[in-house]
């Protein structure tokens, strides 16, 4: 667990950049609080645990690999039954918190280089793989590129990004944000500001999780 200071930052695609605004055409600016970010996406050994949730559904098995086939629905359950067990407050990140550490202060589409950060269409030999495996970012983070798609807490709205207008509200009905693209995906969707509703094939969907206060 990382403990990140949000300050004031841009975020979304640079309207240059075609690609990126075809999904995400705006910047919005953040001040938040201190929020932990988990340095991986979340994998099987909790998953496993009888004590949190004891029931892991993913298709690619291996205590070290990222949990995926998971709803938003479940991961906000893994959630709220860690934070029972530890007395801790988890969440799943929301949207700006995730692409702030995506970032890592860079203002690049990627931050690094996607070969040696990131499990993607072209290296990943259509699996997921043990996570921290590649390079973390300048924030200490692994996999936030490729590996398993991320559910944020937040709704998909568009932009600009206002926290307080109700995108951040528990509702299970509601249309979530997937972030990070996944182990099946192009170089397009591996990107910081690369935004996703419609869910992929369920493989490709997993989580990491953020502690309040941290």
């Amino acid at each position: 667990m990382q403990s990140l200071s949000f300050n004031s930052q841009r975020f979304g695609a640079n309207d240059t950049d075609f690609i990126e605004a075809f999904s995400s055409c705006a910047f919005f600016d953040l001040l938040r609080e201190n929020v932990g970010i988990s340095c991986v996406e979340s994998a099987h050994d909790l998953a496993n645990d009888p004590a949190v949730m004891g029931n892991n559904p993913s298709y690619f098995k291996g205590d070290d690999r990222p949990v995926e086939r998971v709803s938003w629905y479940d991961a906000v359950e893994f959630c709220k039954k860690l934070s029972g067990r530890t007395g801790q407050t988890y969440r799943l990140p929301t949207e700006a918190e995730w692409e702030y550490a995506a970032r890592a202060g860079s203002k690049e589409p990627v931050a690094g280089s996607l070969a040696i950060m990131g499990w993607c269409g072209a290296n990943s030999l259509n699996r997921t793989h043990p996570v921290g495996q590649k390079d973390a970012n300048a924030f200490g983070l692994y996999d936030m590129y490729g590996n398993v798609w991320e559910w944020c807490q937040s709704q998909y709205k568009s932009y600009p990004y206002q926290a307080t207008d109700g995108r951040e509200d528990l509702r299970q009905t509601d249309v979530h944000v997937l972030r990070g693209g996944s182990w099946e995906s192009s170089t397009t969707a591996c990107r910081s500001s690369y935004r996703r509703r419609v869910v992929p094939d369920p493989r490709t969907t997993g989580f990491r999780i953020a502690l309040n206060g941290s």
